[in-house]
């Protein structure tokens, strides 16, 4: 049976922020050989069917212990359990998931099939002792659970809307060759009345989980910055999270209680040439210690670069090269600083590799950098960057729901009427919201079905 284990603990931090001094260098490409793998996952909710990494057929069943497995002996009748149905052919299996045998039910579980790893993922919002909300996220293969990894936020702040999703790529070959999967999470979490906004990665290499428990607020990514107030809307609780315009990029929605906007943004996992180019130029310039010359540090970072020539294009090497030698200088001529040398510099090999990207053009905003330190010595680093924000438009309070379109500069806002006989919907036009439309729900066609049709044509925007 395949099983997940934690297998070291590590912290997710942000990196320091840099200024664009990129000039002419925007006009090359950027390009990292670094293989992607992976396909959209699908996800159902709580009673929904979904089809499994190997074919079957999954659904997830709340509820009493003795109601779902009234021959069982491994929790109290009355406890509320969750439990995985598994369907191949005829056949019906019913797995209990672990971690869920108390008194305090489970709420908001969600399943996503991931298809490349050969498992499926449960990640549902448990609460310890009645008071203390937290999610949980566990593997299945088709046989069995791996181990439960805990993500903790405030202990007891109450949390809604989990989004799970998850991306693939590869580093190395050979007998170096490693697989990479992050495991992208976010919810919102009651502060004071407010629905912030949080966000987690757990990376996995080869299987193994390589970070612990670790949450990032999403307001302190955002490159708006300026607090206003909003009144409530019905779009306050939602998130979209949707596959973004390349495999190892997700795209996020939501409404943002400091802005008063619906906010959209990208996270990318960054290759791993990257992150080990920079883990390389860290430890060249750590073994010179301090007060290391100008000569010194550029032949350093120059022995890091030539070591790994043959993990990038030779044009995505040399801007790297240009970019870092510039940069050194600047760092020179500004004397002592309290960030040492081999952080900044090592920092700034992951941000011009976030900033010029795969096609050498600058992306639409300043990227954020988070870090997460992997194990053996490896770290691996993701870029977040605010799309695009529109003011919150006034909407219906029946099944509201926020759609994006692939790479997350258009928006769409879509409710359902009064009396359940049309659904309404809003569309972005160039940073504001058009007039409302509606989708009167003909015969055979409910609710579900016009979001369905609106979230596809926001998709295809």
């Amino acid at each position: 049976m395949k099983t997940s284990t934690i297998r070291s603990s590590a912290g997710l931090r942000e990196l320091p922020d840099y200024g664009i001094v990129l000039q002419c260098l925007m006009t090359a490409a950027l390009t990292l050989l670094v293989l992607s793998l992976g396909a959209a996952p699908v996800q159902a909710n709580d009673g929904d069917f979904v089809v499994g990494a190997n074919g079957e057929l999954l659904k997830i069943q709340s509820g009493l212990y003795g109601d779902l497995f009234p021959e069982g002996g491994d929790a109290a009748p009355d406890a509320s359990v969750l439990a995985v149905d598994s369907i191949v052919g005829d056949s019906l299996q019913r797995f209990l998931v672990p971690q869920t045998e108390s008194f305090w039910a489970e709420s908001s579980a969600r399943l996503i099939s991931d298809e490349p790893a050969g498992v499926s993922y449960l990640l549902w919002e448990a609460r310890i002792n009645g008071v203390h909300p937290l999610l949980r996220l566990v593997s299945f293969d088709g046989e069995g659970f791996g181990a439960v990894q805990e993500i903790t936020a405030g202990v007891f702040a109450t949390k809604g809307e989990p989004k799970l999703r998850v991306t693939h790529d590869s580093h190395g070959e050979g007998e170096n060759a490693h697989d990479r999967t992050v495991l992208h999470v976010s919810w919102w979490e009651e502060n004071q009345s407010a629905k912030e906004k949080r966000y987690a990665s757990l990376m996995l290499e080869d299987g193994l989980f390589v970070d612990a428990d670790v949450v990032v607020d999403l307001s302190s990514l955002l490159s708006e910055t300026d607090e206003v107030s909003s009144a409530v809307s019905p779009l306050d609780p939602l998130i979209q999270m949707q596959a973004g315009p390349h495999k190892d990029v997700v795209v996020l929605g939501f409404t943002d209680p400091h802005l008063g906007k619906i906010v959209s943004l990208t996270i990318e996992v960054l290759p791993q040439a990257l992150s080990r180019l920079s883990d390389s130029i860290r430890a060249e310039l750590a073994a010179l210690g301090p007060g290391a010359g100008h000569l010194a540090v550029y032949a350093a970072v120059e022995r890091a670069i030539d070591e790994m020539a043959g993990e990038f294009h030779s044009v995505g090497l040399e801007l790297i090269r240009q970019d870092l030698l510039a940069y050194i200088d600047e760092l020179m001529a500004e004397g002592p600083s309290d960030v040492p040398l081999p952080s900044k510099i090592g920092g700034r090999v992951i941000w011009i590799g976030a900033k010029i990207g795969r096609t050498g053009l600058a992306n639409p905003g300043e990227p954020r950098l988070l870090e997460i330190a992997g194990s053996e010595g490896r770290s691996h680093h993701l870029a977040v960057t605010q799309i695009a924000s529109w003011d919150i438009p006034e909407v219906g309070t029946t099944s509201p729901r926020i759609f994006l379109s692939r790479d997350g500069n258009e928006a769409l806002v879509a409710w359902a009427g009064e009396g359940g006989g049309a659904v309404y919907y809003r569309v972005s036009e160039n940073g504001s919201w058009g007039a409302a439309h509606s989708l009167r729900l003909q015969s055979g066609m409910d609710i579900d079905d016009a979001l369905r049709l609106l979230e596809a044509r926001a998709m295809d925007r």
